[in-house]
């Protein structure tokens, strides 16, 4: 089970990002829905208008690596999404990539987050902003967490990868839960 306390909630450019998160660990019972419900109860999210999430800019001199990620449980397979763009939006690389291996849901985020790290250093890319929409992978790789051990080894690659980047950081996407 999971719980999430908030630390505190800020909005850029009307993008929802948080920060300040606490991730408590406990034993026992079905961790995907205590942890809708604890996320539910705990997670507050500013208010947005309908519609579809907009992308907006790094800083100036940022590169913004958005990550995503689908798992195919059945096929024992997961498909990895990754777009750079720069300061102005231009894209700059993109990229998908089906891993065949047995993820979950928080192993494929993270996994997405590994394997857009290594595709902007791939591009000669060393300033980074990198985004996705794991709260979990996001407090872990900003060290507000402990690593859940399903994912500890492809958190530390991850770490380990900043050391070849000049400039590294981190947003999350919040959208609203259950969408």
């Amino acid at each position: 089970m999971v719980f999430f306390k908030t630390g505190g909630i800020h909005e850029f450019s009307n993008v929802p990002k948080v920060s300040g998160f606490v991730m408590e660990h406990v034993n026992g019972g079905s961790d995907s829905e205590e942890y809708k419900v604890a996320v539910q109860e705990n997670c507050t999210t500013i208010p947005m208008s309908k519609g579809r999430i907009s992308w907006h800019p790094p800083l100036v001199n940022l590169f913004k690596i958005n990550v995503d990620d689908v798992v195919f449980s059945t096929q024992k397979a997961v498909d990895v999404g990754v777009i750079i763009r720069d300061n102005k939006g231009r894209i700059e690389a993109t990229m998908s990539k089906k891993i065949h291996a047995l993820l979950g849901a928080v192993g494929a985020e993270a996994k997405a987050f590994e394997v857009g790290m290594q595709f902007a250093e791939d591009n000669g890319i060393q300033d980074v902003l990198l985004e996705g929409d794991s709260l979990i992978i996001h407090c872990a790789l900003c060290e507000l967490s402990t690593l859940p051990s399903s994912v500890a080894s492809i958190v530390v690659g991850i770490q380990d990868l900043y050391n070849d980047f000049r400039r590294v950081e981190f947003s999350i996407l919040c959208s609203e839960i259950g969408e």
